[in-house]
């Protein structure tokens, strides 16, 4: 890059090459803004030169890179643009990467809108359809990664094994080490959703064994978020593993840091695991998701309510102090005058004070509509 700066001769071609493999490195690296910002000069540089293949390239990693920061309405708009690109440029080997990186986040928009998981299924097989004439193993792997992602989300739970197994085995075969430790880690979270904690608690450890050796903190985080879970779903049968399962909690939230996404997740767990014999840590918890939730995207603060209600809020019947810290925490935790906020604290607030949880629990999922269509300020 330097000497592209320069002018060196025989070295301007390079640049864009350069920026995009600097922008990757920072993304496995957590970086997430930097390397949002090392593609945006790529794509202006692009479109200076009128490199459509840089351009392209530029926002499909911006895309990917948004997606991971939680700018969800970024990752699709750019997605969606570098999808245009390779098809007017005829670059079937572009085109498999867009294809594959929505259909994850239409898998993911589907937990709250089911109407979603066609289109998600839909395009990650068309990108697996496309993958190998275009000679993209890598995405080969992905889609197939994705996919096992989306049949967890819908509870196909066998179709999701078979799906991360095969993103697994192309994954090791191209010695890609990035891919391996996130297939383990799938593997490991359908392990926990099918109830076999020593299966995903070994997914997990070879995951996490395997990232922390490229330094991907991003994975890092997650991997010790999937750790924790299974701790606390231990931790709510069996009072010996609630020492195991705050140690487990603890380690998650210091590799979390500055993921405020995961630290959300976190949280979440932790109200869940102490709901019955904690409830007002449980609101505390709860409390701190939202706070975490905020400051990622807008899905995140609706996931958070949406668990908390359906969740934890009905075990909070009869704990009066439970109910009046949750009172007190909604107060002092949304301050915002924005409407999709402001409707949400009021209704919450209401409820909770004649006590009626489940008309609280209806209030709160028609309370959280607005921040659906609000913009990402919001």
């Amino acid at each position: 890059r330097q000497l592209a700066d320069k002018n060196v001769a025989g070295m301007k071609e390079y640049e864009h090459r350069a920026l995009e493999t600097l922008g990757l490195a920072q993304d496995r690296l957590g970086r997430f803004s930097e390397a949002i910002d090392i593609m945006s000069q790529l794509v202006d540089s692009s479109r200076n030169e009128s490199d459509k293949l840089g351009e392209g390239w530029g926002l499909l990693s911006r895309g990917y890179f948004s997606w991971h920061a939680g700018d969800w309405d970024s990752a699709s708009a750019n997605l969606e643009a570098c999808l245009a690109t390779a098809r007017e440029i005829g670059s079937d080997y572009m085109e498999v990467y867009p294809l594959g990186h929505l259909g994850l986040l239409h898998a993911q928009l589907g937990t709250f809108d089911a109407s979603y998981w066609p289109g998600a299924s839909q395009l990650l097989e068309e990108c697996k359809a496309k993958a190998l004439p275009a000679a993209s193993k890598e995405m080969d792997s992905k889609a197939s990664q994705n996919l096992a992602h989306l049949m967890l989300l819908m509870g196909r739970l066998q179709e999701a094994r078979a799906h991360v197994k095969e993103a697994l085995d192309l994954a090791i075969a191209m010695s890609h080490p990035y891919y391996v430790a996130d297939c383990l880690r799938i593997a490991g979270c359908v392990e926990t959703a099918e109830g076999d904690y020593e299966r995903a608690a070994q997914f997990f450890e070879r995951s996490l064994s395997t990232c922390i050796g490229i330094s991907a903190r991003y994975l890092v985080a997650r991997g010790q978020s999937g750790r924790y879970e299974i701790a606390a779903s231990r931790a709510r049968s069996d009072e010996a593993a609630q020492g195991s399962a705050m140690d487990a909690f603890v380690d998650a939230l210091d590799a979390a840091e500055g993921f405020p996404g995961v630290v959300a997740v976190i949280h979440r767990t932790r109200a869940y695991e102490l709901m019955e014999v904690d409830p007002l840590n449980s609101v505390d918890q709860i409390g701190r998701a939202m706070d975490a939730a905020l400051n990622f995207n807008r899905f995140a603060v609706v996931s958070a309510v949406s668990y908390f209600s359906q969740k934890v809020l009905p075990a909070l019947a009869n704990s009066a102090p439970a109910r009046s810290e949750l009172t007190v925490r909604m107060q002092q935790l949304i301050s915002s005058d924005e409407p999709g906020i402001a409707d949400l604290r009021h209704q919450y607030l209401s409820d909770l004070e004649s006590a009626t949880v489940p008309l609280c629990c209806v209030s709160l999922e028609t309370a959280i509509q607005p921040l659906m269509s609000a913009d990402s300020s919001t």
